[in-house]
């Protein structure tokens, strides 16, 4: 029988002789916890940024900038981003509009399109809607402008969108003209089979979560 002194020798002739086999299972032994673990690390990451599914939106008709009818069905099979303005807004609104237009240029080449829904039809004609895209250089192919009756579109806000607006027609001593309309300052993700999957501020923080969540709406 061979004394333990031996054993030593033999493992150092081993490594002699083979440098290379001795080097790679090292590497395989330190490297294989390591693959490992990251690889659980993102699963664990992507199973969390999975966003939840808040509603189904309904049906809904509107008329879009160029006084044509549009609805639901014209954005089925493509993810969208929906927001609420006016455009005699004094307050929130250019600044989100500004926000949805970062959020055009940064997805050009995406399967994504973009809804901005007048709270204020009365003012709000589909003209004015032209000239407000104008503005924010909307790509008329993916940002379309909505409009149309004042009960319809706090139906679409208020029961598919699950975001409170108002229009008030008393006047407030000192309040501003334009101030006497609510609505949200969210930016909405909804996936390409009209389901709400997330709700965002209009700022740089709020756009990165958006596109994250987009990432992941997109693998489904």
């Amino acid at each position: 029988m061979a004394s333990t002194a031996e054993t030593p020798s033999r493992v150092g002739a081993f490594v002699a002789r083979r440098p290379l086999t001795v080097a790679l299972w090292l590497a395989l032994a330190f490297a294989l916890p390591l693959v490992l673990g990251l690889r659980h690390l993102a699963q664990r990451r992507a199973a969390r940024v999975v966003p939840p599914i808040f509603a189904t939106l309904p049906d809904f008709q509107l008329t879009d900038e160029n006084g044509r009818a549009f609805g639901l069905g014209a954005l089925r099979g493509q993810a969208f981003v929906a927001s609420f303005f006016f455009t005699s807004c004094p307050s929130i609104c250019p600044r989100l509009t500004a926000e949805v237009e970062r959020l055009q240029g940064l997805t050009r080449g995406r399967a994504l399109n973009f809804v901005s829904f007048s709270v204020d039809p009365r003012v709000d004609t589909p003209e004015r809607l032209r000239a407000w895209a104008t503005r924010f250089h909307a790509d008329p192919a993916r940002w379309h402008f909505l409009t149309g009756e004042a009960p319809r579109l706090q139906r679409v806000a208020q029961e598919g969108f699950l975001q409170a607006t108002e229009v008030r027609d008393d006047a407030v001593p000192g309040r501003p003209q334009g101030y006497n309309i609510l609505h949200s300052g969210n930016v909405i993700l909804v996936d390409r089979r009209g389901q709400i999957r997330g709700y965002f501020r209009a700022n740089a923080e709020g756009s990165a979560a958006l596109l994250e969540a987009l990432d992941a709406i997109s693998r489904e």
